[in-house]
């Protein structure tokens, strides 16, 4: 059906989070920044109670791994590092949001993996 006003708001909030942090996320750059960069978006527009998750995790071997894209992290971006950044609004007992997209540092600079379209896709 068709998105309320509320979740098209959450979805561009979430969108505007999820292109700050990628932005952001480049090599030498503290973890935290980056997290912080999604986080102060969300939290701004009085959703920050809304975000309970980290805002990604390392990609290799294993699904989730090294390193931890939080808030409480001290470490550094680095060349050869894949990681996911997926900010999520998510409102109990209502909707959730999530835009996730992963990211390689190689060579100095980052690139996004995926190329899937970003804008909001309504299914009736």
């Amino acid at each position: 059906g068709e998105p309320t006003a509320k979740m098209k708001e959450v979805y561009q909030l979430v969108l505007e989070a999820n292109n700050k942090a990628e932005e952001t996320a480049i090599k030498g750059v503290h973890v935290a920044v980056v997290d912080a960069a999604a986080r102060n978006i969300i939290s701004e527009a009085g959703y920050g109670d809304h975000f309970t998750t980290r805002l990604g995790h390392g990609i290799g071997y294993s699904t989730h791994e090294a390193p931890d894209i939080k808030q409480s992290s001290d470490r550094k971006l680095d060349n050869g590092m894949a990681f996911s950044i997926e900010p999520g609004i998510y409102i109990k007992d209502e909707f959730g949001v999530r835009i996730e997209d992963i990211l390689l540092i190689d060579n100095n600079k980052t690139e996004v993996l995926n190329k899937m379209t970003k804008e909001m896709i309504i299914i009736k």
